[in-house]
């Protein structure tokens, strides 16, 4: 019997042993499967429409109530995370807090911020998609803004309020965080501060989803959407596409993976089409530091 139990309690301690080591490899489970697609190596182009689904209310009418309704209908992709793109560009962010609040209460995956042009105003974006955090906490700061009522959004989330309040914070910044900030760069200030914009996220641990937003930034640079008139490039179309590259220096640079509205490479001195395959322009767009296309074949 004392053989048995010297087994046992041998048996133990290699266990209590081996254990925090095998936790300590462990990643949380994810939820996000955007977030969770994201994060698989080896790093490979991924399609952003696959990844999540893109509500828009910067352009049509900022409609919270349909919104809900939409979430609610049942016709939306089960299993994908609903990101919503809200009006307020970065500037006006301050005084329009309440649209993150109200996109996320009712049970968005994220918020996609247009028109974000300094490192203030992209920890604005943060700050306003958190909670406050407890005192004491590794990541308390920077202090969130969002008001506490997560009934809504834990419901549509299929979870109850303590697991929706353990994920509802930014990815990269808590462990366990499942909500996704998209950072628009489409003008020529946000491009100038991309690094760092870029580098004040990665100095508060938050991973965001950088988007080249590159249909108001052909029209900053150029005046004409895309750069093209007829299909031929304007002259300023080889500074636009070095704005393109400098996006994409700033996302590979700082580990931020980068979104892209066409794989297409152009020339940064003329800007024309570099006339190659569609593969070949996925790889050289994801060795410019790209890892999400609208598709993979045009």
């Amino acid at each position: 019997m004392k053989r048995y139990l010297r087994i046992g309690l041998a048996g133990v301690c290699m266990a209590l042993l081996a254990g925090p080591a095998v936790h300590a490899q462990q990643k949380p489970a994810r939820t996000n499967t955007m977030i969770a697609a994201l994060e698989q190596t080896p790093i490979k182009p991924l399609v952003s429409d696959d990844l999540y689904y893109f509500y828009d209310m910067e352009h049509p009418p900022f409609n919270v109530a349909g919104f809900g309704d939409a979430l609610d209908s049942g016709k939306l992709p089960k299993g994908k995370p609903v990101i919503t793109r809200i009006t307020a560009y970065g500037w006006e962010l301050e005084k329009n807090l309440w649209q993150v609040k109200q996109v996320l209460d009712s049970g968005a995956n994220g918020v996609i911020f247009p028109r974000i042009e300094t490192p203030e105003q992209a920890v604005a974006a943060i700050r306003a998609m958190r909670y406050p955090q407890r005192p004491g906490s590794k990541d308390y700061e920077p202090t969130g803004l969002r008001g506490w009522l997560p009934t809504i959004a834990a419901k549509r989330w299929g979870v109850d309020g303590d697991t929706y309040m353990e994920k509802a914070d930014i990815w990269g910044m808590d462990p366990s965080g499942e909500l996704i900030a998209i950072l628009l760069i489409e003008s020529k200030p946000g491009v100038e501060r991309v690094r760092d914009i870029l580098k004040a996220m990665k100095d508060i641990n938050a991973k965001v989803v950088v988007w080249a937003g590159t249909g108001d930034l052909s029209m900053d640079y150029c005046g004409v959407g895309n750069c093209e008139i007829k299909g031929k490039p304007t002259p300023e179309a080889g500074i636009f596409e070095q704005g393109v590259r400098k996006i994409l220096a700033a996302g590979k640079e700082f580990g931020m993976p980068v979104q892209m509205n066409s794989a297409v490479v152009h020339d940064p001195q003329t800007g024309a089409r570099v006339e190659q395959g569609m593969a070949a322009h996925i790889k050289q767009r994801m060795e410019q530091g790209a890892r999400m296309f609208p598709n993979l074949t045009k």
